[in-house]
């Protein structure tokens, strides 16, 4: 009988475990850890859990952004820009009609030195005129 009872509960626990999905985050959870991570300069973990995002929902409503937060911190917070250019390229690559796409092109230029900077741009037409 006490076989019978422990092994009702060993199923049960699998068949829970199972039904939660053994402690996978959500794509909402993983996000906010990410941001989170991000924030409290810990550049290396919310790359991380960017990548998770997006290994574990490849069609996810935030894959698209953590994609190019990828891009981001790398370029920002990492100062590693062949880092960075590289998950802007893959973006630009998956996601050419996104809202980001503008932005992640941008860096892309920016990063390879390919754009000059507004600001200083602006300066000099003041001056020239």
């Amino acid at each position: 009988m006490l076989k019978k009872y422990i092994a009702l509960l060993i199923l049960l626990s699998v068949a829970a475990a199972l039904l939660t999905g053994c402690g996978q985050r959500s794509e909402e959870e993983l996000f906010t850890y990410a941001q989170q991570a991000q924030e409290n300069n810990e550049p290396i973990e919310a790359v991380r859990a960017y990548r998770e995002l997006i290994e574990t929902y490849p069609e996810g409503e935030h894959t698209p952004k953590a994609l190019f937060m990828i891009g981001f911190v790398y370029s920002e917070q990492v100062a590693d820009s062949g880092k960075a250019i590289e998950a802007f390229e893959e973006f630009l690559s998956r996601y050419p009609e996104h809202e980001l796409a503008e932005s992640a092109g941008f860096m892309v230029k920016a990063l390879k030195g390919e754009t000059a900077d507004p600001v200083l741009s602006e300066e000099e037409e003041g001056k020239a005129g």
